[in-house]
């Protein structure tokens, strides 16, 4: 699939500029643990 935007590296990125998800998302249940985590089923609380 094709992209009208650049692809950019991390470099680049202002990663304190975007927004937190915890405000956004309601932890329901983990589902799972794992190397790098663990995973959570969520709701948009929106």
């Amino acid at each position: 699939m094709a992209s009208d935007s650049p692809a950019r590296s991390l470099d680049e990125i202002d990663l304190s500029a975007l927004r937190d998800p915890a405000g956004i998302f309601e932890l329901v249940e983990l589902v799972g643990n794992g190397t790098y985590g663990q995973v959570y089923k969520q709701v948009n609380e929106r």
